[in-house]
């Protein structure tokens, strides 16, 4: 009997003692999840792209495996660099690795939203690694990368669209890219 009797002391001063709390909102705010979902700060994005030459009809196509770290300010407005590898494959018999070195201007909008669509901007160098072509008799070459970049980001996950200008060879593909990705840090 004892123990009962202090068991409801307890509940009622405690419900007493919080109540003033509750009255102001604590209570809530500190039940609820306040951490945004979007911060600034560190964040990198990991793209795996094909782009498709929509210009020729013989098949040309790339993979790419694309990396992309930068700093996050105010939510909304990325500023980064990044890197990666390129393989083309093309219908005429030949076959190319290239390196893009790049920076990245990105605009999220819709702030602390788990689905937030952006518009970027990636603008580069591209420096050939390696082209078996008979067009082009071992000549190593570099060009200039600039690729528009329209997507949606689903929490950590993105998806988007764009249009690669790279103009190493004739046979590389310019074309439209479909590209999907993961983001690391906040």
């Amino acid at each position: 009997m004892k123990r009962i009797l202090t068991l409801l002391f307890v509940l009622i001063f405690g419900t007493a003692a919080l109540s003033p709390l509750a009255a102001q909102g604590y209570i809530e705010k500190y039940l609820q999840d306040e951490k945004p979902i979007y911060t600034s700060g560190y964040r990198s994005y990991l793209d795996i792209k094909g782009t498709f030459d929509e210009f020729d009809t013989s098949s040309n196509a790339s993979l790419h495996l694309i990396t992309s770290h930068g700093y996050l300010h105010r939510e909304w407005l990325y500023a980064g660099g990044g890197t990666g590898m390129i393989w083309g494959i093309g219908g005429k018999g030949y076959n190319e690795l290239a390196v893009p070195v790049f920076g990245e201007l990105r605009a999220l909008f819709g702030r602390n939203r788990l689905v937030r669509p952006y518009f970027g901007f990636r603008f580069g160098v591209v420096f050939e690694v390696m082209a078996q072509s008979r067009y082009r008799n071992g000549k190593i070459e570099n060009s200039g990368y600039l690729e528009p970049i329209i997507g949606v980001e689903f929490g950590r996950y993105h998806a988007s669209i764009s249009y690669v200008n790279q103009n190493i060879l004739a046979q590389t593909p310019d074309g439209v890219t479909i590209s999907l990705g993961f983001r690391f840090g906040r």
